[in-house]
């Protein structure tokens, strides 16, 4: 029996798509712990081409130059990466933490317009 679990995320950044020209390949997710952005991971499944271009085009907006969590992403994690003014809230549906913190097998769900960013931790 599976068991997934499902919580908000703040959007961070995302990797452009390798398919879309105006697409998102995956968004980088966090979340807050004692009012510091904390890095989770990456969901690179689930959207539509619609949903992943109009997010595209909403995260384009909000472009910033450096990353806006509290510590240095390893350079893995910063790979290909266009960070955003962490705004934008989206549920993600995953099977669990990794050992150092990061959701695995995520899907994205949707945006969570009724959620503040600040309001985003992370629960069990």
């Amino acid at each position: 029996m599976k068991c997934f679990k499902r919580q908000e995320f703040v959007i961070c950044g995302y990797v452009p798509s390798t398919i879309a020209a105006k697409g998102v390949g995956s968004l980088v997710l966090g979340h807050y712990q004692d009012g510091l952005l904390i890095h989770a991971g990456r969901v690179g499944t689930g959207f539509s081409d619609k949903v992943a271009a109009e997010i595209h085009r909403r995260l384009e907006a909000i472009r910033i130059p450096k990353s806006p969590f509290a510590r240095k992403l390893a350079r893995i994690d910063a790979k290909d990466v266009r960070f955003v003014e962490p705004q934008l809230v989206c549920e993600v549906e995953f099977r669990g933490w990794s050992s150092d913190g990061l959701v695995w097998h995520a899907s994205f769900q949707g945006l969570r317009e009724d959620k503040r960013p600040e309001e985003v931790v992370r629960e069990g």
